[in-house]
């Protein structure tokens, strides 16, 4: 679901500091959803793998 977006923001032009702005937001809000799709299967097993156990 993440590659429509993400080839969205690889196409479009970073001619202005507006484009880019929009760029790095949109980059960002797809690296945090990564981070959360990662952490949230692991919140529900009843025994955490030994990495997330520090989070």
């Amino acid at each position: 679901m993440a590659i429509p977006p993400l080839l969205a923001l690889l196409w479009m032009p970073l001619d202005t500091p507006v484009d880019q702005a929009f760029a790095v937001a949109g980059f960002g809000f797809c690296a945090v959803g990564a981070m959360t799709n990662q952490i949230i299967p692991g919140a529900l097993q009843l025994r955490l793998p030994h990495p997330m156990t520090g989070l």
